[in-house]
């Protein structure tokens, strides 16, 4: 999971479990890849259930990478407002997007490569996604809108956890492939969502 908690490592040699000092994503799997290989040796030959179950713990530590909704309908500011005046403050709590100028494929693109001179980059868009959340929980929305704002909410909440993840690159490099596969899943379904929004404006006759 992308989430810190408390996980129970197998300890294969000794046969029984043991909590980890603090360990990262990557230090967890490390440990767990020396068991295996331990345990191998003793046994002279590493066996098909434990490369398996090795295999299918590191899956599941990148597919498993699903951030909790931070917000629900209860926090939302649902009001009696015009569809034009809900459009004016969506741009404006988007504003701080457009006007950094950083495209996040890029960002990505150049991190993953190697290229750290575009870390402050990253830690820029986890705080502008954070603020845009923050100031569009605060927007008055109409009522059937609140589905749109809702996910709005939430997406760009967590495209700000995706980054801080993918800053993780050097330290903890499962950790930010988590944060990878986390901006690709959250940002597809932002656009999605933005896409709902346009034709809510359309059928409103807002152009």
């Amino acid at each position: 999971s992308a989430n810190k908690e408390e996980i129970r490592i197998k300890n294969d040699v000794e046969g029984k479990e043991s909590l980890p000092e603090d360990l990262n994503q990557t230090e967890i799997f490390a440990r767990q890849l020396f068991s295996a290989a331990s345990l191998a040796g003793q046994q002279g030959g590493l066996s098909v259930e434990s490369m398996d179950a090795f295999s299918k713990s590191f899956g599941q530590a990148i597919s498993d990478s699903k951030i909790e909704d931070p917000f629900s309908l209860v926090d939302l500011k649902l009001a009696a407002v015009t569809p034009v005046d809900y459009q004016t403050e969506l741009g404006k709590a988007f504003d701080p997007y457009l006007e950094a100028g950083i495209s996040p494929f890029d960002v990505i693109y150049r991190f993953s490569a190697g290229d750290t001179s575009v870390g402050p980059d990253i830690d820029k868009l986890s705080s502008i996604y954070s603020g845009i959340s923050n100031a569009l929980i605060g927007i008055k929305t109409p009522h059937n809108a609140a589905g749109i704002q809702l996910s709005l909410v939430n997406t760009t909440a967590k495209l700000s956890v995706a980054f801080i993840n993918i800053k993780h690159l050097e330290e903890d490099p499962i950790l930010a492939v988590v944060g990878f596969y986390q901006y690709q899943q959250y940002s597809t379904e932002l656009e999605q969502t933005l896409g709902l929004l346009g034709n809510y404006f359309t059928s409103n006759g807002i152009i």
